[in-house]
């Protein structure tokens, strides 16, 4: 989160304001039914028999008194060779929103959020829907929709709600 497309190898990869003291993550996955094997990519072609996915996953981090939290629900569902259901919840919670950052050929570097919401703590989310369906066994048009809700402006864009 917040690595500016930075090497997450190199730590810390953006001075101090990358350096969190601690942080957790974790995800599951439950399939309900159909086999984990046609789990292993996005629509139905070559799955075998239905199926239904539903995964949940987590990250908390911590540095000093900023912190964030990250959630994630999804699930999928689809009939054999046929029909592909897919859909996203994503929210991220943070604490003293302290900015964003930015990268350039000198590197990252933060920029200073909203004033709306800079220090505050912030909710964003986001919503993903997808949908495909098999036609004549060959083709697979789908349906994609995406909604983002962000605090504030995010650096260089204009909110237009």
């Amino acid at each position: 989160m917040r690595s500016a497309n930075t090497n997450f190898l190199d730590y810390p990869n953006n001075g101090s304001f990358n350096a969190f003291d601690y942080g957790l993550a974790g995800r599951a996955e439950w399939k309900f039914f159909g086999r984990w094997k046609d789990y292993g990519q996005v629509g139905a072609v070559d799955t075998k028999e239905p199926l239904l996915v539903v995964g949940v996953g987590g990250d908390y981090s911590e540095r000093g008194r900023d912190g964030q939290l990250v959630a994630a629900a999804d699930c999928d569902v689809r009939r054999s060779k046929c029909l592909m259901l897919y859909g996203e919840l994503v929210d991220r919670y943070t604490t003293h929103n302290f900015g964003a950052y930015t990268q350039t050929a000198a590197g990252a570097s933060i920029i200073t959020p909203d004033p709306l919401v800079a220090g505050g703590h912030t909710n964003e989310y986001s919503v993903l829907m997808e949908g495909g369906y098999i036609i004549d066994h060959r083709i697979e048009p789908f349906a994609r929709y995406e909604f983002m809700h962000l605090q504030g402006d995010a650096a260089g864009s204009h909110n237009w709600l």
